[in-house]
């Protein structure tokens, strides 16, 4: 969730210059958030960056995307778990994300797979990755044959291989981390699986 004063670090970032006009909006949205009463300023914590609560969002982004589930009249991403989930899911929601769709899963690659067929960009229908010998190490990788599908090697040729639908895509809108986006996917699944 962060230690740092958000508005503290925002201010920070707006004096140093380099991206100052963002930040600068970004602190002005934050004091946006401490006047409508939804955390005291002295609670407002996040990263050195300005991201918030356990959520990690900028405040602009609380303000268009966090909810107030509990329906107390705050929305609080830094203590009140309903809160923070329910902003994660009407975030990713508007992102993109399906929920009866999968985000991905990890898959075992043939030994002479050619890993310059790898990559975000490089898009094939799942049939196609099953016909190459990618396996899937946990649940089978079918019923959507003609689904789009990118296959990542996120620790290098080796090691680990996910392939990926486009809820991952909407992940990586929010982070553009592949390993935050794999873990916001398995996290996912560990909900579902209950």
């Amino acid at each position: 969730q962060g230690s740092y004063s958000v508005p503290a670090a925002l201010a920070t970032l707006a004096y140093e210059g380099r991206r100052g006009p963002m930040f600068r909006g970004e602190l002005i949205t934050s004091l946006k958030i401490i006047d409508q009463g939804h955390i005291r300023a002295d609670n407002m914590l996040g990263s050195w960056a300005g991201a918030m609560g356990q959520c990690q969002f900028m405040p602009s982004t609380f303000l268009s995307y966090a909810v107030d589930f509990d329906g107390d009249g705050r929305r609080d991403i830094w203590n009140n778990r309903g809160d923070v989930l329910g902003s994660i899911a009407n975030y990713l929601a508007r992102l993109g994300w399906r929920g009866s769709e999968s985000w991905g899963s990890e898959v075992a690659v043939p030994s002479n797979f050619d890993t310059r067929l790898a990559g975000l960009e490089s898009r094939r229908p799942l049939g196609d990755w099953i016909r190459m010998g990618v396996r899937s190490v946990g649940a089978p990788l079918t019923g959507r044959e003609a689904a789009d599908a990118s296959l990542l090697l996120p620790d290098g040729p080796g090691g680990r291989a996910l392939l990926v639908f486009d809820n991952f895509r909407a992940t990586m809108k929010w982070n553009k981390s592949v390993k935050f986006a794999a873990s916001v996917g398995m996290i996912a699944d560990g909900v579902e699986r209950g």
